[in-house]
């Protein structure tokens, strides 16, 4: 997201695939944080997070969403190489990385978990874990007997469900990263904590994100119609009650990023 330490940035997606790149990625980031820490309750959190992204990624034909994301992607490239002002060597890489992606999305199973199906451990933990402690030592013993094994090595069998859906994760991230990077920031004023901007109808809107100062005292919700979009900011209080929206001029800065 290109945060820094005296940065935080906050990204809206304008439509639903987006929305779905954008938990993708937040899910493998969360993956790979958990992963990288070798004990019982960092390996409870990975398989967690992976059955989490199994049950985002079960809820969409994610194979032929990223086929047509890829195909929108590569005509419009094709498009733009025939401007006189396109940087055409520029162009040939992106395009040959869009190709071997597509090459990958049609190479993915139907459906793309299809190996963690006929898994009973994983199938039990699924059902179970949607309701509060019942993943426990005495709830799935077999679960407790695989985490506690000297025998078993959980960062090789973590890595072999999870690397099936690595070309997912990087078409996500190849896409996210072409959006975010379709735009800069531009300096902006919310008077009274609230701004509102139309959406160019001649352009494809992809994702809204708004930096601000780490150390703010405020932060955005953003709202986002199919003409226009809002952003109401919050004064950062008290967690126990909806903050309120501040009546104060906030600086931020904007990015409309495209297709």
């Amino acid at each position: 997201m290109n945060e820094t330490s005296s940065t935080i940035i906050y990204e809206q997606a304008v439509n639903e695939r987006m929305r779905t790149f954008l938990r993708i990625d937040f899910l493998a980031r969360q993956f790979e944080y958990h992963y990288a820490q070798p004990s019982l309750w960092g390996t409870r959190a990975t398989v967690a997070t992976l059955l989490e992204f199994v049950s985002l990624i079960s809820r969409h034909n994610i194979k032929i969403e990223l086929i047509r994301e890829l195909d929108q992607r590569l005509a419009w490239l094709e498009m733009l190489s025939s401007s006189d002002n396109a940087d055409l060597d520029l162009l040939k890489e992106i395009i040959e990385l869009h190709q071997n992606l597509r090459n990958d999305a049609h190479n993915l199973q139907y459906p793309v978990h299809q190996h963690l199906t006929q898994h009973d451990m994983l199938n039990t933990i699924s059902q179970r874990i949607r309701m509060p402690g019942c993943t426990s030592e005495t709830d799935i013993p077999l679960y407790h007997n695989w985490l506690t094994s000297q025998r078993a090595d959980h960062a090789t069998q973590l890595k072999q469900w999870y690397e099936p859906f690595a070309p997912i994760i990087q078409i996500a991230r190849t896409v996210l990263e072409m959006v975010r990077n379709s735009t800069t920031f531009a300096p902006e004023i919310a008077k009274d904590g609230w701004f509102e901007q139309e959406l160019d109808p001649g352009r494809i809107h992809q994702m809204i994100r708004i930096r601000m100062p780490a150390e703010s005292d405020f932060y955005p919700e953003i709202s986002i119609g199919k003409r226009s979009f809002s952003i109401v900011f919050r004064e950062d209080g008290d967690l126990d009650q909806r903050p309120a929206q501040t009546d104060q001029e906030v600086k931020f800065e904007l990015a409309c990023c495209l297709f």
